[in-house]
């Protein structure tokens, strides 16, 4: 007890840094700039007749099709005449998020003439929670089979390739799809997966363990075989998406160069620039728009009755819409030299950067800019891009021009359209007569234009004088002020080479800028493309943080801060950490980690229980955390090695410094936690109990009767489990004892198959509690002469809660699916989950705490000559369930009840040794109070 104030201190700062980072991954983020998509008129799902076997063996499923207006009826009058797309709604998703992409696409359709049309089919999943259970994923995919293949039915013509588009876990189960037996991979060609979880987060059960494991092998496998004509889009929220990490959704990962499979945050999308979160990313309108677009060009010109079949066209359809190409590697020339067009005369601009601002209607004119070869890039930002604008001059005088085919990065300004830039990257070097020259000539022809055009061309110094910046540097205080001024773009390297780094930008811009203050990009270099935007909309501070979406695998390159400036402004530029955002990072990537450190601290904590009595554990932790460690860095290296990469994106001694801070935070959460059960206990069998009987009058309606009620029930509880004890301890001979003891167990059975396992664990945990409570009471010991009983009946206590708060999740899923109605109520409480995760569990449970509950009183006194053998093996077994957590259980959750499985049914022999041991005829507490 004499360390309890440092296990508060511990305790409260970790549960406080903790908190701030959850606060900084729940609310520290952008503002949701996504714009709403509208129905113009009144959406109406008509649904799909089934077969009679899929109705049989799905009744709580259902197929719909989206329409408005007109398209409502003839659908009623089950006239399909469009493209078929499928929407498949993710984790607790409905079947009406289909309407943004059905409404636009019916609307899109519309407008254009002669256009082909869509039917929109949702599925109804009757929002399962598919992400906590995988044993709905097998089902949902064998659902959505049967309605591919009724689909077309529908039609009066052949068959024709269908489009899917997966939202959450949906877009899994679109991969899922070609696992089927019966599913023809030709049908699907095209698939756009929104916030999708590509790669696990949690993996919650064995079968979703082994839904993942086989979706990828076959993916793997047949990427460029059965697989080589599908092209597959995934998009991430970004930093609003609080649920899917954009590095979940991150498909590079899976299929390394690969171009046919594309991953993308919708941040870094041209046109829509803006973090989604989960379910925004649905009916975000900008998104939307993009997708639909998109869809239409991908349309067969020929036939117009489906996607065209060239996978390279559909590829490059999704580039153009969904994917910026990079600016340095952009512009190619096409072999042909041209003469200048007639104009009146070109305007050339020998030194310095040059900087245009048409007027409406004005005529066409010609502008050259004369470019030192001892420059780096050649900065190009225009509001208009038209093709061939830009040429570089054979000549001095331009008589001769090589047109240069440019393809722009689109960048939002403050228009609706934003702008086009580029970066030039040694143009000098793509001619012949240009090569080795000291210096270039690029010509830029304006047309004529009902817009105002903009124009500015600045060189930029070299690659080897671009200014570098580094975490380590600022968080060592070094200064980071930079001062723009006067330049149109201005860019920098910034060395962020863990996910956990963060550091905040503050840009500050001058009084005298009213208007077009200028935009902010942060790159980063990699095959999922994670680039953000930011406005400089505030005209004194802008600040924005810079931080990773997803681990990069940067080589010899590092992420780039780009500002796009206004020449007439002035501007300071300071960088700083991020500290709020630092959590912010480790909170977000980190976080699903931590049940199984907290697991592993409360397994060792049951050292004590089988150790010499002073002995201080120190070097027990130490070690198991250090075999741990090996085991897992011996993975990174190897990955033939079974076991999971934790603390993916940070380097080896941020990951040993953050695996040493997260075992100390848990350790002192879970030391301050079992205090805690103490005093409960205490407080629970005896002074709340005494308090609320004595002082409070029974006629009063005050809280306090409620808790003496509930004291009551459970001294009642405790009372009963003491007097069905007590009749095994009035036999004297231990086949008596055996035959009782499946009591409690076949309660917990019972009610665990009937309903889910978690009620039987809280069942069983109740009980145990109730026969705690019902012990300390009678014993009246208070809390600062604790004897070894209590504190071993709290370490056991402290596991079962842990056993019980690891198996919430199968108990949300069972409620989930019950019905409002109280007869279908009382029906379906008896039909649990199938397979439920958590019924094993609750046997093993139920029979280790009802031997828990029988064992001796004091377990020093049924040691026998086994003892200190039966212990060594206790403290084995307690370090390899610890050291195997920490190793393989860390984003496999279930295997953490695994294992906690495993360390009970041990320790259940220890019990059963202590009661047959027990040859002293046991006194109840009711005997010796009497």
């Amino acid at each position: 007890m004499r360390y309890l104030p440092l296990k508060l201190v511990l305790g409260a700062v970790s549960l406080g840094l903790f908190a701030l980072g959850l606060w900084d991954v729940l609310a520290n983020f952008e503002p949701n700039l996504c714009q709403m998509t509208y129905m113009f008129e009144y959406p109406n799902y008509v649904p799909i007749e089934m077969d009679e076997s899929v109705v049989k063996r799905f009744p709580q499923y259902g197929l719909y099709v989206y329409g408005e207006g007109a398209r409502t009826a003839a659908y009623e009058r089950k006239v399909y005449s469009g493209i078929p797309v499928l929407f498949i709604p993710g984790n607790a998703g409905s079947y009406r998020q289909g309407r943004s992409i059905g409404s636009v696409l019916l609307r899109m359709s519309e407008k254009r003439q002669n256009s082909v049309k869509f039917d929109v089919f949702t599925i109804d999943f009757n929002e399962e929670l598919a992400a906590l259970y995988g044993g709905f994923l097998s089902s949902q995919t064998d659902f959505v089979l049967k309605c591919l293949l009724h689909i077309p039915s529908l039609y009066g013509r052949p068959h024709q390739k269908e489009i899917l588009i997966g939202h959450s876990v949906g877009g899994l189960i679109a991969r899922g799809l070609f696992l089927k037996p019966g599913f023809d991979t030709s049908t699907v060609n095209t698939i756009f997966t929104l916030s999708t979880p590509h790669q696990p987060i949690l993996l919650v059960d064995a079968e979703m363990e082994e839904f993942y494991a086989d979706i990828d092998d076959y993916w793997s496998r047949s990427a460029n075989s059965t697989l080589k004509d599908v092209v597959m889009v995934s998009f991430a929220g970004g930093h609003r998406d609080v649920l899917v990490r954009s590095d979940r959704s991150d498909l590079s990962g899976l299929f390394a160069g690969n171009e046919r499979f594309l991953s993308m945050t919708t941040t870094s999308i041209p046109a829509v620039w803006a973090s989604t979160d989960h379910l925004c990313i649905v009916w975000c309108k900008q998104l939307t728009l993009a997708v639909a677009k998109a869809i239409f060009e991908m349309l067969d010109g020929k036939t117009k009755t489906g996607l065209v079949e060239d996978v390279d066209r559909r590829l490059e359809t999704a580039r153009k819409y969904f994917v910026n190409p990079k600016p340095d590697q952009n512009f190619t020339a096409d072999g042909t030299t041209e003469k200048p067009r007639d104009l009146a005369d070109i305007r050339f601009e020998n030194s310095g950067p040059l900087r245009l601002n048409t007027k409406k209607y004005q005529p066409a004119s010609a502008h050259a800019l004369v470019v030192d070869g001892s420059v780096g890039d050649i900065f190009i930002r225009s509001n208009h891009w038209r093709p061939k604008w830009i040429s570089l001059c054979l000549d001095a005088s331009c008589s001769g021009r090589l047109p240069l085919n440019i393809s722009p990065t689109r960048v939002p300004w403050f228009s609706e359209n934003g702008q086009f830039y580029t970066l030039l990257s040694d143009p000098w070097k793509i001619h012949p007569s240009s090569s080795g020259s000291s210096r270039i000539v690029l010509l830029f022809e304006l047309p004529k234009s009902e817009d105002v055009i903009t124009l500015q061309v600045e060189p930029t110094p070299t690659k080897e004088s671009i200014p570098s910046i580094s975490f380590w540097e600022v968080l060592l205080g070094v200064t980071q002020r930079f001062q723009p001024t006067g330049s149109s773009y201005f860019r920098l390297h910034v060395d962020l080479q863990e996910i956990w780094h963060a550091l905040h930008v503050d840009v500050t811009v001058s009084d005298q800028c009213k208007t077009n203050r200028g935009m902010a990009r942060f790159t980063v270099p990699g095959p999922f493309r994670q680039d953000t935007y930011k406005l400089l909309q505030h005209q004194r501070l802008n600040r924005f943080p810079l931080k990773l979406q997803a681990p990069a695998k940067l080589g010899d390159s590092f992420p780039q801060l780009e500002l796009f400036l206004n020449a007439e402004c002035a501007y300071d530029v300071t960088i700083t950490v991020a500290w709020l955002d630092v959590l912010g990072q480790v909170a977000r990537f980190y976080a699903v980690q931590l049940p199984a450190f907290f697991a592993a601290v409360v397994v060792m904590h049951l050292l004590p229980l089988y150790c010499q009595e002073g002995r201080s554990l120190l070097l027990d932790h130490v070690l198991v955390n250090v075999v741990a460690g090996v085991v897992l860095l011996f993975n990174r290296n190897f990955a033939e090695v079974s076991g999971d990469d934790i603390f993916a994106g940070s380097s080896i001694p941020s990951a040993v410094a953050m695996w040493a801070a997260f075992y100390l935070t848990t350790y002192s959460m879970v030391s301050l936690f079992e205090t805690a059960l103490l005093a409960m206990v205490a407080l629970y069998s005896f002074p709340i109990h005494w308090i609320a009987r004595r002082y409070v009058p029974v006629e009063w309606f005050h809280p306090v009767w409620f808790i003496f009620y509930c004291t009551n029930l459970v001294c009642f509880l405790g009372s009963f489990v003491s007097r069905l004890q007590s009749m095994q301890r009035r036999t004297s001979t231990w086949p008596a004892r055996v035959s009782i003891f499946p009591l409690f167990a076949v309660f917990v059975t019972v009610l665990s198959y009937v309903t889910c396992g978690e009620n039987g664990i809280l069942l069983a945990l109740l009980l145990y509690f109730a026969k705690v409570c019902y012990n300390k009471r009678n014993s009246v010991i208070s809390l600062s002469t604790t004897t070894s009983e209590v504190v071993e009946n709290t370490k056991i206590l402290l596991l079962a809660v842990l056993v019980t708060m690891l198996n919430v999740i199968p108990t949300l899923v069972w409620t989930k699916r019950l019905p409002s109605g109280l007869p279908g109520l009382i029906r379906s409480s008896y039909s649990g989950l199938d397979p439920d995760p958590s019924f094993t569990v609750s046997i093993v449970v139920g029979i280790v705490l009802d031997f828990a509950m029988r064992k001796g009183t004091n377990r020093r006194a049924t040691l026998t000559r086994f003892s200190g053998i039966f212990d060594l093996l206790m403290v084995l077994v307690i370090y390899g369930v610890a050291a195997a957590t920490l190793v393989y259980a860390q984003r496999v959750f279930y295997l953490i009840t695994v294992f906690m499985s495993v360390l009970l049914m041990v320790m259940s022999c220890d019990f059963v040794r202590r009661i047959f041991t027990d040859s002293q005829p046991l006194v109840s507490s009711d005997e010796k109070t009497r």
